[in-house]
């Protein structure tokens, strides 16, 4: 005969129900009903249409059945997850019998096992090491840009420091020589890197940190206003620029002429390859977007004509040896240099999609629909979740009505 601590029995859910009158002496709580038991009392509990359970402080619980039968189980928790196991029958196990059995069980199955690693002590470049390869790197489009920033700026100042051990003043040491060179963005982008970063180990609780010593810091970048898109005539002044620029590289002629036509971000830009391309649809994998979606562009004959020379080079990747910083290094040299010069207000290639965006609003197209270009996350949960229609038809328009404006601008006298 096998021992009620070894029977076991999966039971559903039970409906919150009242065990019966309040004349009982049964307490009346929202959901089951909870009280310490007496023989009396089990002897007085009334079967209903449907079972039900009565629970007791320390975790035995009486289920009731439609037949009158009543069951002794016991409750605890397995790797956080509420479990029962059955005792026996009301009757051939007595109460005492049943609470010894239910302290045994709890004994035996610890209320909350531990099922991850202990916290622990590490340094800040085995830190740096585990936020790139479990966050950045999965998540990130940039995530190259976050390893060279913790590489070149923090790892040698800090990097041999326990993460525990990092102050408020061991990050002004790291961003303070920034700040004394004038470099006020690089700093504010450090900052963010780094206060992501302790963000991240706070919340596995699996590094020892009891606080982000990142936080309560002020961005040193006051930053600008992301307003800033090219007019008509600035248009005009930018793409001339390219065409008559004798020392500009013809890749980076080509991204930014792309980023321009097509309105997406530079770094999925320059991850285009030839396989991406079927006619005249750009399919950008999920893991070149920024929010980890793929994506779909509708290339117009001006793209279609940088993709040409592009596959003259012969090589897979269209924008070979190009890099974001590129693309915002010669927009800079251009807006700052003597040689060549590009007359414009302060831009930078990011603006290039501000711009499309922009220009398409002003064609009457409203924000759900310019955010199909953008590649942006619909707002709705029925968008997000239920609306999966890729609207071929309205993504091909708007390309097309676009570059029949751009193709006016770039060609007037």
């Amino acid at each position: 005969m096998k021992s009620p601590i070894d029977s076991q029995a999966h039971l559903k859910v039970y409906p919150k129900v009242a065990t019966g009158p309040a004349s009982q002496g049964v307490a009346q709580k929202k959901g089951n009903t909870m009280r310490v038991f007496t023989d009396r009392f089990l002897a007085g509990v009334k079967p209903q249409q449907r079972r039900y359970q009565i629970n007791e402080p320390g975790g035995l619980v009486v289920v009731v059945h439609p037949t009158g039968r009543k069951v002794f189980y016991a409750i605890f928790r397995r790797g956080g997850k509420l479990k029962k196991k059955r005792i026996g029958d009301v009757g051939q196990i007595s109460l005492a019998e049943a609470r010894a059995i239910c302290r045994e069980i709890a004994a035996a199955e610890p209320a909350y096992p531990s099922v991850c690693e202990p916290a622990r002590t590490v340094l800040v470049e085995e830190l740096a090491a585990d936020y790139l390869r479990r966050y950045a790197r999965p998540r990130k489009l940039t995530w190259k840009e976050d390893e060279r920033v913790l590489t070149k700026y923090v790892l040698p100042v800090i990097g041999h420091m326990p993460a525990t051990d990092v102050k408020r003043r061991h990050i002004h040491a790291v961003l303070d020589p920034l700040i004394d060179a004038g470099t006020l963005r690089m700093a504010g982008c450090v900052l963010s890197i780094v206060r992501k970063m302790f963000n991240w180990a706070l919340e596995r609780d699996s590094y020892g940190l009891e606080y982000n010593p990142a936080s309560h810091i002020t961005n040193p970048d006051p930053g600008r206003r992301l307003s800033r898109h090219l007019a008509d005539s600035e248009i005009t002044t930018f793409w001339k620029w390219l065409d008559t620029h004798p020392r500009l590289e013809p890749t980076t002629i080509d991204a930014l002429r792309m980023l321009l036509i097509t309105g997406q971000r530079p770094q999925t830009v320059l991850l285009m390859t030839d396989d991406q391309i079927d006619g005249n649809w750009w399919h950008i994998p999920a893991e070149n977007m920024k929010m980890r979606r793929p994506h779909i562009v509708y290339l117009p004959g001006m793209a279609l004509d940088v993709i040409e020379r592009s596959y003259a080079r012969g090589t897979r990747n269209l924008f070979p040896v190009c890099e974001p910083r590129t693309l915002a290094r010669a927009v800079k040299r251009g807006l700052n240099g003597a040689r060549h010069p590009l007359v414009l207000p302060t831009f930078t290639p990011r603006d290039l999609r501000r711009t499309v965006a922009t220009h398409l609003g002003e064609m009457g197209y409203h924000d759900q629909q310019i955010a199909l270009i953008l590649g942006h996350e619909k707002e709705t949960i029925t968008g997000t979740v239920y609306n999966r229609a890729v609207q071929w038809g309205l993504r091909q328009e708007m390309m097309e009505r676009w570059c029949e404006k751009l193709v006016k601008l770039t060609t007037r006298g």
